[in-house]
C-alpha cells in the first residue's frame, strides 16, 4: 500500500454550521475561506482577532455578527487580508481612547474588504 503525501495548503478552509462564537473563532483561526452554513445571529462576548488571511462568506444565509453593544467585532492584525461577504455587522461597541473608525473593525496596516454586507448600529465612546 502506498500513501500519497500532499503539501498542506497555506490557505485552509472551513464550514461553520453552528452560529456560535466558538465555532466561528475556530474556523477563522485556520484562515482561508470560511463559509457560514447557518442562519441567525452570532453574538460576540469579546472581539475576534484575525491573525491569518481569511474570507468570511455568509452567501445564501441570513447571518448577523453582533457585538451586543458591548464589544468591537474584529481586530485585524497588521499585514493580514480579511474579507467579509454577505453578512450583517451590528451593535459593535468600543470604549477607549482610540479613534472612532476603529469601532467595528480594527485594522492597522491590514487589508479589510467588505462586500455585499451591511453595517449598522455601531457606537464608540472616546475618552483620554
Amino acid at each position: 500500500m502506498a500513501l500519497l503525501a500532499f503539501p498542506r495548503s497555506s490557505c485552509a478552509s472551513g464550514v461553520v454550521t453552528n452560529c456560535a462564537q466558538a465555532d466561528l473563532v475556530a474556523a477563522l483561526n485556520e484562515g482561508g475561506l470560511v463559509t457560514l452554513d447557518c442562519d441567525g445571529t452570532i453574538a460576540l462576548t469579546n472581539e475576534i482577532t484575525i491573525s491569518r488571511e481569511a474570507i468570511l462568506d455568509g452567501s445564501g444565509h441570513a447571518i448577523t455578527i453582533s457585538g451586543n453593544n458591548a464589544t468591537r467585532l474584529f481586530s485585524v492584525n497588521p499585514g493580514i487580508k480579511f474579507t467579509l461577504i454577505n453578512l450583517t455587522l451590528a451593535n459593535g461597541h468600543h470604549r477607549g481612547s482610540e479613534d472612532g473608525a476603529r469601532v467595528g473593525l480594527t485594522h492597522l496596516v491590514a487589508t479589510v474588504s467588505v462586500e455585499d454586507s451591511l453595517t449598522m448600529e455601531v457606537t464608540s465612546h472616546l475618552f483620554t
